[in-house]
């Protein structure tokens, strides 16, 4: 995060190139399972796919949801009250019981107590937006509705290892609609933010899976914002079509440049590998370096090892 960060700001402010940043998910998922919590404490803070992830995780081992006990012999004793007329064997068993549900469900309590207090990443989408400056300064293009701001943040943090500035403001849940008067559809957002992009009102661009088809944010003549596109790629799908088509939201034909791709890799090797895996796929659609889909599949002067292999 904090490269990416970086990186963005570096393009823009030095080497005067327009980022776009390409991710696939929002984690707007994330949000609303911490809406049907119903918990307005939960939201003052970012809120993090990762948890919510372990927390619908946990949920399959909850004594009354768990496949293994619902429904079974050992749960119809520990819910189960003996009469006077059981005997000893009965009610011993019926008190085991007892004591293994409760054994059960304090430790799921005490696992769910351990997840919300790890420090784990919150939602990269929100985090970039405001450390980019805020929605001012970043067009979103998605396909959520719902995001969280920062207010009372500066957003010129240094930002910690999982990528929060550590800005002192509070979270805050709002919709996107908000600043576009009788916008309401999500489309309709989105080609307003586009717009705002293309004429350099707004400095960089972020894209999602929701809008990595049917639109230009290419250098394209006839718009003000002339500058050389740079798409930060940091968020890949197996598709590799997919992949190509969200290439060409900054490829396309009337551009006064050509743009270049930067795909943002951790220091993880199975990050690495996986996108070993789609740089294989891209290279069989023709998709060298040129950025030819149509190009041969061989090895055109050392490309295919300078890149391809490259992971």
């Amino acid at each position: 995060m904090n490269y990416l960060v970086e990186r963005a700001q570096t393009l823009y402010d030095n080497e005067q190139f327009a980022p776009v940043i390409a991710l696939w998910s929002t984690a707007e998922s994330a949000i609303q399972n911490v809406l049907a919590k119903d918990d307005e404490e939960l939201l003052e803070s970012i809120v993090s796919a990762p948890r919510e992830a372990l927390y619908k995780l946990l949920k399959h081992f909850e004594f009354e949801r768990s496949k293994w006990t619902k429904d079974s012999l050992w749960h119809e004793l520990s819910n189960g009250t003996p009469d006077g007329t059981a005997g000893q064997g009965a009610t011993a068993l019926h008190q085991g019981a007892e004591a293994d549900r409760d054994a059960h469900v304090e430790e799921c309590d005490a696992l769910k107590r351990l997840v919300r207090g790890l420090d784990l990443p919150g939602n990269p989408l929100d985090l970039l937006i405001h450390r980019l400056g805020g929605a001012e300064a970043v067009a979103e293009m998605s396909g959520r509705k719902l995001r969280q701001t920062m207010k009372g943040g500066t957003g010129t943090g240094n930002g910690d290892s999982n990528g929060n500035s550590g800005d002192s403001g509070e979270w805050q849940l709002e919709n996107r609609s908000e600043g576009y008067d009788g916008l309401t559809s999500t489309s309709d957002i989105n080609n307003a933010e586009r717009q705002s992009f293309m004429d350099g009102r707004k400095k960089y661009a972020i894209i999602t899976g929701a809008a990595s088809a049917g639109i230009s944010l290419h250098a394209e003549r006839g718009c003000l914002n002339q500058r050389r596109r740079m798409m930060l790629v940091t968020e890949l799908t197996w598709a590799a079509d997919s992949t190509m088509q969200q290439f060409g939201r900054t490829h396309r034909s009337n551009q006064s440049s050509t743009p270049l791709y930067e795909i943002v890799v951790s220091s993880l090797g199975g990050e690495s590998r996986f996108i070993g895996s789609i740089t294989s796929r891209l290279q069989s659609l023709g998709a060298l370096t040129k950025g030819d889909r149509g190009a041969a599949v061989g090895d055109v002067d050392g490309a295919g090892a300078s890149f391809f292999l490259f992971f």
